[in-house]
C-alpha cells in the first residue's frame, strides 16, 4: 500500500523543511514526512523532535503535507494519540479497541452549536459511521473503508489545527 496523504494544515505557502520521522528498526524506514513552511514549524514541532528535520529539496511541496508509510491501523492509533485524545480524551483503550464507538463518544464530547467543536463532531461521526462497516467487509473493501474513514478523520484533523494555528496567532 502506498503513503497515506493526508493535509494537516490549511496553509497555502509552499513548505520550507520536512520532519521525517523513522523507524528504530533495522534499516529505519521512513514512517512519516510533515512538510510545512516557517510559520507552521510548531505544527512539526508537535510531531517530534528537530532531530528529523531538513530543508526541504525538489519539487514545490504544500504545507501541512503529512506522507504517512505506516499501516492504517497505526495511522488510526496516531490519530488516536496526537489530537483526537488531547482534543476530547476518547481512546480506542476505553472502547475495547472500537474506533467507531471511540469516534461516537469524541463526537458526543465535541458536539455543541454549529461552532469548531460542532463541524469536528459532525465529521467524527462521519468516520464513525464509515468504520462500522468494516467490521462486515471483505478484506479489499475494508481496505477501500479504511482509507475512507483516513480521509475523513484528516479533514477533522486539519479544522483542528486551524483553529488551533488562530488561536496562537490571536495570543502572539
Amino acid at each position: 500500500m502506498g503513503a497515506i496523504r493526508r493535509q494537516i494544515t490549511a496553509c497555502s505557502q509552499a513548505a520550507d523543511v520536512v520532519q521525517v520521522n523513522r523507524s528504530r528498526r533495522r534499516g529505519r524506514p521512513v514512517l512519516w514526512e510533515l512538510f510545512v513552511c516557517t510559520r507552521h514549524v510548531w505544527v512539526a514541532n508537535e510531531w517530534g523532535s528537530a532531530h528529523g528535520r531538513q530543508p526541504v529539496e525538489g519539487a514545490e511541496t504544500a504545507c501541512g503535507l503529512l506522507l504517512d508509510h505506516r499501516e492504517p491501523e497505526e495511522v488510526f492509533q496516531s490519530h488516536g494519540d496526537m489530537w483526537l485524545m488531547s482534543l476530547t480524551a476518547a481512546t480506542p483503550e476505553d472502547h475495547d479497541g472500537d474506533w467507531a464507538a471511540t469516534l461516537h463518544a469524541a463526537a458526543d464530547m465535541l458536539h455543541q452549536p454549529p461552532t469548531f467543536g460542532g463541524r469536528i463532531a459532525e465529521l467524527l461521526r462521519q468516520a464513525a459511521s464509515l468504520a462500522e462497516q468494516i467490521s462486515g467487509a471483505g478484506e479489499l473493501e475494508e481496505q477501500a473503508v479504511r482509507r475512507q474513514v483516513l480521509s475523513v478523520l484528516a479533514v477533522a484533523e486539519t479544522l483542528a489545527t486551524t483553529s488551533r494555528q488562530k488561536s496562537i496567532e490571536g495570543r502572539a
